[in-house]
């Protein structure tokens, strides 16, 4: 059943400052990797939460991730 809700205005909190959405991202994506056959461990090497200078290795040039419809 649809809410309707009146406001003033939003706040997009995009880069966890206000909430840290990391372990439901997580959830989220190690779910979707799973049901396209992919491992979850191997998506997040190059991928959420992974800064330049903290990964251990350089990323792939190009990295295939398989889409079903």
């Amino acid at each position: 059943m649809p809410v309707e809700i009146t406001v003033k205005g939003l706040l997009f909190d995009m880069d966890g400052t206000l909430v840290d959405s990391t372990p439901a991202v997580e959830k989220a994506l190690g779910d979707w990797c799973q049901r396209q056959g992919m491992e979850p461990s191997e998506f997040f090497q190059h991928s959420h939460g992974q800064s330049p200078s903290a990964s251990p290795s350089p990323p792939p040039s190009t990295v295939s991730i398989p889409c079903v419809s």
